[in-house]
C-alpha cells in the first residue's frame, strides 16, 4: 500500500537503472576509509570513493555527506558493525561521503552495574515500573527515564560535535554543508531523530525550573540545518510538554516494524512523558505537510533496525535523490504485508521496552 503526494514520477527509477550500470565497475577496494578523532577519544570512520562517477543534476560538484550512528540501546554497539558496511559502501559508490561515528554510551555504567548485581534485570527494572501503587518503585522508573533522556542528549551532543568537525573540514573534503544528512540504527536512529527535533525547535523548556532542559544546538553554526534524516527503527523521547515542531524539520525517512519491542513503533507513555515512534512521528509530520517517507513492515520486530541497510538500498537512494537533492514535496507511506508471518505482540508498554533493552 502506497500513498503518494503528489503523483510519483518514474524518472528516479530510470536514473537508478542507469546508475546501477555506471557503478558496476566500482569495487569495494575502490572505497577508501580513514579513521579520525573528532572529539577527544571519540572516533569516526570516513568512507569515500574519489572515482564515484555519479553526481545528481540537482547538486553542484561538491559531495553530500551522511553521518551514521550505530545501535546498541545506549550501552553497547560499534561504528563498524559488519551489517552496516554494505550501506556505507553503497552510499560512497553514489558519491556520498559517509561518516560513521562513535558517541558516548550513557547507559553503559547502569548496565555494567546491573550485570554485576545479584538481582536479575527482570527483578530490578520491569518490576519497578509495573506496580504504580508503590511510590518508591515509580520513582525508580522515573530515574531510569531521566537517565535515558540524559543518555540521548549526550549522544545528540556528540552528533552535533561530529557535524561541526565535518563542517570545519568541508573545504578540504569537498563537502556541501547544505547536504549533510544523518542516519542511524535503533539507539542511533533515536539520536538522529532527536537531534533533528531539537534543531527544529531550539528551545529550553522553561517549565523544567532548576533542571532546565537546555538543548545542545550551540555546537552547530547559526542557521545550520541537516539535509535529511534516515531512521532505522527510531523514536523521539519527549518529556517536556506536547510533541511539537516549531519549524519544519528536514525530509525524514522512517523504517520500522509494527511489532518492534525494543523501540516503540507508535507511542508509549512513561511516568514522565511520551516515547514517540515512527508511526506517531509520521502522523504529526503529515498534519504539517512535511515531506517524509514512512516504510512499515507488518509483523516485523526490531530486525528493521538493520535489514533496510541490506535490502532497501535503492529506496534509500531514491529518497535522497527526490526528497533531499531535488527537494520534492512528497509524503509516501509504504506498508509491506506479511500475511503468513506469525502474529506478534503489538502493544508495547514502558516495562516491555525496559525488559527488551536492559
Amino acid at each position: 500500500m502506497q500513498k503518494l503526494l503528489p503523483a510519483y514520477n518514474l524518472k528516479p527509477l530510470f536514473t537508478l537503472l542507469i546508475l546501477t550500470l555506471c557503478i558496476g565497475s566500482i569495487k569495494a577496494s575502490d572505497i577508501k576509509k580513514e579513521t579520525l578523532a573528532y572529539d577527544g577519544e571519540l572516533l569516526l570512520d570516513r568512507y569515500y570513493c574519489s572515482d564515484a562517477p555519479y553526481t545528481h543534476p540537482s547538486i553542484d560538484k561538491k559531495s553530500p555527506a551522511m553521518i551514521f550512528m550505530f545501535g546498541g540501546a545506549f550501552y553497547t554497539g560499534s561504528r563498524d558493525r559488519k551489517d552496516y558496511i554494505p550501506y556505507f559502501h553503497y552510499l560512497a559508490k553514489h558519491g556520498i561521503q559517509v561518516f560513521s561515528i562513535d558517541y558516548r554510551l550513557g547507559l553503559k555504567p547502569l548496565v555494567e552495574k546491573m550485570q554485576g548485581s545479584s538481582n536479575t534485570k527482570e527483578q530490578e527494572f520491569p518490576t519497578a515500573v509495573s506496580n504504580k501503587k508503590s511510590p518508591g518503585k515509580l520513582s525508580a522508573a522515573k530515574q531510569l527515564i531521566a537517565l535515558l533522556e540524559k543518555s540521548i542528549d549526550m549522544a545528540v551532543e556528540d552528533l552535533y560535535k561530529a557535524t561541526a568537525y565535518i563542517i570545519s573540514n568541508a573545504e578540504r573534503w569537498n563537502i556541501d554543508t547544505a547536504l549533510i544528512m544523518t542516519s542511524g540504527s535503533s539507539a542511533g536512529a533515536i539520536t538522529a531523530l532527536q537531534a533533528e527535533y531539537y534543531l527544529s525547535n531550539q528551545f529550553a523548556d522553561e517549565s523544567a525550573g532548576e533542571d532546565e532542559h537546555t538543548l545542545p544546538t550551540k555546537y552547530l553554526p547559526s542557521g545550520f540545518k541537516y539535509g535529511g534524516v534516515i531512521s532505522f527503527a527510531g523514536a523521539i523521547l519527549n518529556l517536556h510538554g506536547k510533541m511539537r515542531w516549531t519549524t519544519a524539520p528536514a525530509p525524514i525517512m522512517l523504517f520500522h516494524g509494527n511489532a518492534d519491542a525494543n523501540v516503540p513503533y507508535d507511542r508509549i507513555w512513561t511516568p514522565m512523558g511520551c516515547f514517540n515512534g515512527s508511526k506517531y512521528i509520521s502522523k504529526k509530520l503529515s498534519k504539517m505537510d512535511v515531506p517524509h517517507y514512512f516504510y512499515t513492515y507488518e509483523e516485523a520486530n526490531h530486525s528493521i533496525a538493520v535489514t533496510p541497510m541490506l535490502q532497501n538500498l535503492p529506496e534509500i537512494l531514491g529518497f535522497i535523490e527526490d526528497y533531499v537533492y531535488a527537494q520534492k514535496k512528497y509524503i509516501t507511506n509504504t506498508v509491506v504485508e506479511q500475511p503468513f508471518a506469525p502474529k506478534l505482540k503489538k502493544r508495547l508498554r514502558i516495562k516491555d521496552y525496559i525488559k527488551a533493552n536492559l
